[in-house]
């Protein structure tokens, strides 16, 4: 949303999802914070949800939106939106929008066309209202376009993900890792990813399978120690000074996943001149 105040700076809010230490929709608003805009544009985040604390941080927001919004002179509102709760919560701050503002809701959501076939009536009802009510519609592919336009009229634009590439390639093809950036559970393949790693393990005992992220990690520790898979290492998720690192010791970065959006690991892996493998879902297709 862009505003008008006593300078001639515009204000352009921008509702986050996710902890700025984490990839995904975090890299898509750390990119643009770090975008040349404008000289008349800035931008504001207002969080929405955080690691810790989220129920506050949730409250929090709501509580402060309006006053926000009128404190910065906002004139565009855009949220970034997933499935589930992230999709209700923004629902619900759209209501409180002011008319003055135009609203985008730039859609990340891997598994939307699921999450609305599997809502009960009054939910796909609300989702449609919602969306009627959005000015914009930002979805990351035209396969994603094709899939809202069935359930909205509200006009929507493609814009896929971007990073930025480094001047130089740090990919070293000597490298013996295979990494999984991300999210870990069945969404994502991690359990398919185990079959493999197992399979591997004879004839390449020097492959290390590298699993950087959170979520199902438990499930997938135990499955580890009940396969007694040795090539297989679960990892946090990596700070983003430290992505060079990991990067230099890939050989591969591997993302079997069952549903994506447009994912940012494959971008970042990419960019880095690093191989994917990745399953033909979202728009990770080759």
């Amino acid at each position: 949303m862009y505003k008008k105040g006593k300078s001639t700076k515009h204000e352009y809010l921008t509702y986050r999802s996710r902890s700025s230490s984490k990839r995904g929709i975090a890299t898509v608003i750390h990119n643009f914070q770090k975008a040349q805009a404008p000289e008349d544009v800035r931008f504001i985040i207002h969080t929405t949800w955080s690691e810790k604390g989220k129920y506050w941080t949730q409250f929090k927001a709501f509580l402060t939106f309006r006053r926000h919004i009128k404190k910065e002179r906002c004139q565009i509102l855009h949220f970034h939106v997933a499935q589930k709760g992230s999709f209700y919560r923004k629902s619900l701050l759209l209501l409180l929008a002011p008319k003055h503002c135009k609203t985008i809701f730039h859609m990340h959501a891997s598994q939307f066309d699921q999450f609305y076939q599997n809502s009960p009536s009054w939910a796909k009802w609300w989702i449609r209202f919602t969306l009627s009510r959005v000015d914009q519609l930002v979805v990351l592919s035209s396969s994603w376009a094709a899939f809202y336009q069935t359930i909205t009229d509200t006009s929507i634009e493609v814009l896929p993900n971007a990073v930025e590439v480094p001047e130089e390639s740090v990919y070293d093809p000597t490298a013996k890792w295979v990494i999984t950036l991300g999210r870990i559970g069945q969404r994502k393949g991690s359990f398919d990813l185990l079959a493999v790693a197992k399979a591997m393990a004879i004839s390449f005992p020097e492959v290390r399978f590298m699993l950087f992220g959170d979520q199902e990690n438990q499930q997938v520790a135990q499955l580890l120690q009940e396969e007694a898979l040795t090539n297989v290492f679960l990892n946090e998720w990596v700070a983003t000074d430290a992505l060079p690192a990991v990067f230099r010791k890939a050989a591969v970065h591997f993302l079997p996943s069952y549903h994506e959006g447009l994912p940012m690991a494959i971008l970042e892996t990419m960019a880095a001149g690093i191989p994917n493998v990745a399953t033909n879902v979202g728009e990770s297709r080759s």
